[in-house]
């Protein structure tokens, strides 16, 4: 397999000099190969939700390096953190993230508006109806996402997230929301998904359950890989 994400020495303060200054994340050092579907596990406030934010260009470290796909994240401005996320990186989260008055296929249409690449974004518009098929929501298209239960909401942010085929999914507790049942089903639907297109998934979860499934599980205590 071949590497495509490279984190070395990452440390992340928040507050930093301040009295309420807190060391979030010290000293990760993490490689994420692709087509790879990591489980990321710890207690609240173990680092998780920082490092997938660092991780997904929605954050920037205090120090360390971070590669992702060749690319030195860590020089990148705030425009070039933003096409990170709009060209390469689908997001995924416990409380979906989508728009309750608007359809489902509108919802998957807005995870397109930020692809730099308009011929990109057009040929992924032509792909909406399979991306639903291979989720099991055909029938859901021209639904209002607030007429739809936990489970089919987490499969169509699912399918906003891979419609973009993007090199790496990042879902921090996607299941957190759902029964038993309904958390199986989502985490071998996505797991599923990425093996089939090769993308490398990261999850950070607290159930212990659906890590089973993931090629390998990190688990974070005190901003520390242990």
């Amino acid at each position: 397999m071949s590497e495509i994400i490279v984190v070395k020495d990452l440390i992340k303060y928040y507050n930093q000099g301040k009295d309420n200054q807190v060391f979030a994340l010290k000293g990760i050092n993490l490689t994420l190969n692709k087509g790879e579907s990591v489980a990321l596990v710890g207690v609240s406030g173990s680092g998780k939700s920082t490092l997938l934010h660092i991780i997904g260009a929605m954050d920037n470290a205090t120090s360390g390096g971070y590669i992702f796909s060749g690319q030195d994240v860590t020089k990148l401005g705030v425009d070039g953190l933003a096409g990170l996320r709009a060209d390469k990186i689908g997001f995924v989260f416990q409380q979906y993230g989508l728009l309750s008055d608007s359809t489902v296929e509108a919802n998957i249409k807005l995870a397109l508006c930020f692809l730099r690449d308009k011929k990109q974004a057009k040929e992924a518009e032509s792909r909406i109806d399979e991306t639903l098929a291979k989720l099991g929501i055909s029938e859901l298209k021209g639904r209002k996402v607030r007429e739809l239960s936990g489970g089919q909401k987490q499969r169509v942010a699912i399918a906003r997230a891979m419609i973009k085929n993007p090199e790496l999914i990042i879902a921090d507790e996607p299941t957190g929301a759902l029964d038993r049942n309904t958390a199986n089903e989502i985490t071998d639907v996505l797991i599923s998904l990425v093996k089939e297109y090769g993308t490398t998934l990261i999850v950070a979860t607290h159930d212990l359950e659906i890590t089973k499934k993931f090629d390998r599980t990190i688990k974070l205590e005190n901003g520390c890989i242990v």
